[in-house]
């Protein structure tokens, strides 16, 4: 289905990859493992859905 929908939908999460990654790590338990390894600054990676894993090149930077 989300083939039908692709780059019409926004996949918005912290910047924490890869990191704070993997089984267990969702929600607030990513924030709260950075906090407690001392991470200081963070910020977010916005990118289209398309059905395919992996991380894409096809996001927005800062200021678009």
């Amino acid at each position: 289905m989300v083939h039908q929908y692709s780059h019409r939908i926004i996949n918005i999460h912290p910047s924490l990859i890869p990191s704070f990654c993997g089984v267990g790590f969702y929600g607030l338990k990513v924030h709260e493992a950075a906090l407690a390894k001392g991470v200081k600054v963070s910020g977010a990676t916005v990118h289209y859905v398309d059905g395919r894993n992996g991380y894409r090149r096809d996001y927005f930077p800062e200021g678009s």
